[in-house]
């Protein structure tokens, strides 16, 4: 990764980490801080979220073989209201440069072993994924929904955590005015 995308990443996951923490509906935050992180060097990068696997094991049973989160559009808002998040996956595109950032790719396995128990004997996914949407690693699908998007972008904005994460990048980077 270039020092460029190291540097918004590293920012990134340091406005999470003194904003929120660890929590379920982390890659909504990530994606959240990606492109705020993003902003002082002049890229535009729009969150999405939908459907995102990948390949976890070359064995066994095909059905078996990747592990992912997969929207349903069955999602009500009496379970919002409840505080359950529905099953889906978030990241960010640069529609300009035609890249896919994804900085919670490298928990996919954890999150394997965490929820299934199943282990990850696959190629492990980056730490952080940011290349060309005609350089997916082999093994890896994202499809993003509007029905998605829009749930992650109104938990990011009306459940304030664009606020919480632009008060995290200013204590990371020290900046004063952020955009």
């Amino acid at each position: 990764m270039d020092p460029e995308r190291a540097a918004i990443v590293a920012c990134a996951r340091g406005m999470v980490a003194a904003t929120v923490g660890t929590s379920p509906g982390g890659c909504v935050y990530l994606a959240c801080a990606v492109a705020l992180a993003a902003r002082p060097y002049g890229r535009r990068l729009l969150p999405q979220a939908g459907s995102c696997t990948w390949r976890r094991t070359l064995d066994g049973d095909p059905e078996m073989r990747a592990f992912g989160y997969e929207w349903t559009s069955i999602y009500s808002p009496a379970l919002a209201a409840a505080g359950v998040l529905p099953e889906m996956h978030a990241w960010c595109v640069d529609p300009e440069r035609r890249e896919l950032v994804d900085v919670a790719a490298g928990e996919f396995p954890a999150m394997c072993r965490r929820t299934l128990g199943l282990s990850w004997t696959a190629p492990l996914p980056p730490d952080a994924l940011w290349c060309s949407w005609d350089a997916l690693p082999d093994g890896a699908s994202y499809r993003a929904t509007q029905q998605a998007t829009e749930f992650a972008v109104d938990l990011m904005m009306e459940g304030g955590i664009a606020e919480r994460l632009r008060a995290g990048r200013r204590a990371v980077r020290g900046d004063a005015a952020i955009p």
